[in-house]
């Protein structure tokens, strides 16, 4: 197996008794450029896209409204699929839109034209809510394996399965599997299920997988509220309670990793621009979560980006603290921020 080395940036060989292609919707592209000897048929997959509007509603749970499209594959019929408004930190979440992607995942995107289109079926469905593109602070999309569709469908069939793939079956290629997951609840099920494939081309027996009963890192929480309680009244560094939730997000039970760094460096402690990102929490992103570039911390490590932009002077003081930990001069904190 062949690997690239994040710092030296150069080729490194590995070897290895099993492989498991977990790359999601990059997971046919790797297996083309890995392994030009064998024939890779891509499969389809969907662009689901929804938005965020800066306004919360007052009640805590979510909204189904019906849309304009059917799912084919529905087991109950009903008139339409449904849009759901979810509310979410600050924000409601709004979607979801689905369309039938082919092209390489490093091209996804949201046209400004779509936003609209999505705009106006939601206020088709919900005319009180009254949308605007001005109430779009982002929009988010990933890709998910897609059911089988005609050509020009309009009323599309979604995947309901994850993938999964013996390479020793379809390529006759030993101790190679693949899997892409199709949600995040199945998540957990899914890499179980693959484990057990690998362990059994290795020989090994089924293994009872402990995740099944094990809480996710930092996710032994009995009452949220209560920690973000208990840590508020703990922490020394005079942190809003803001803060300290938006970190309790985040971190879970594993807060106290973030609260160290800032303990050892006061200056840590000081937010990034207006927003209520902790500088500690850049440090430990590259220190303990292998970050490399800006827009890994602005879009996936913290919540910089999470809701909507953070502005200029939050993404340089980001951009320059981490010039600081990997050596950035001023060219490369540029060509970051660009």
């Amino acid at each position: 197996v062949q690997a690239i080395d994040r710092i030296s940036n150069t080729p490194v060989n590995i070897k290895a008794k099993a492989v498991l292609n977990a790359a999601g919707p990059w997971s046919d592209w790797l297996l083309e450029q890995a392994l030009p000897e064998i024939k890779v048929e891509k499969n389809v997959f969907s662009r689901d896209a929804c938005f965020l509007i800066k306004r919360r509603f007052n009640s805590p749970c979510a909204v189904a409204v019906q849309g304009r499209t059917k799912d084919p594959d529905a087991l109950i019929s009903r008139p339409a699929r449904h849009l759901f408004l979810v509310p979410w930190r600050d924000y409601t979440l709004v979607g979801v839109w689905h369309v039938v992607w082919k092209q390489h995942p490093e091209q996804v995107t949201v046209r400004e034209e779509e936003i609209q289109s999505f705009i106006d079926e939601i206020n088709w469905a919900y005319p009180s809510l009254k949308l605007t593109t001005k109430d779009v602070s982002m929009w988010n999309a990933g890709l998910v394996p897609f059911g089988e569709n005609e050509e020009g469908a309009e009323n599309l069939s979604y995947g309901k399965r994850s993938h999964f793939v013996d390479h020793k079956k379809s390529d006759n290629i030993d101790n190679l599997v693949t899997l892409i997951g199709v949600r995040y609840t199945t998540a957990r099920g899914d890499s179980a299920k693959a484990i057990n494939l690998i362990c059994s081309k290795l020989g090994r027996g089924k293994i009872k997988a402990a995740t099944e009963s094990t809480p996710v890192a930092g996710g032994d929480i009995a009452d949220f509220e209560a920690l973000v309680q208990q840590v508020y009244q703990q922490q020394s560094m005079n942190l809003s309670k803001n803060c300290v939730r938006a970190l309790a997000h985040n971190y879970g039970t594993e807060i106290e990793k973030i609260i160290d760094i800032a303990a050892r460096d006061k200056s840590l402690v000081e937010t990034l621009g207006d927003t209520q990102v902790l500088k500690a929490e850049v440090v430990y992103a590259v220190e303990k979560e292998m970050t490399f570039s800006l827009a890994d911390v602005v879009f996936r490590r913290t919540d910089l980006a999470t809701g909507s932009n953070p502005g200029v002077q939050a993404l340089r003081e980001c951009a320059e603290l981490m010039s600081t930990l990997l050596a950035w001069d001023e060219q490369e904190i540029q060509s970051q921020l660009d």
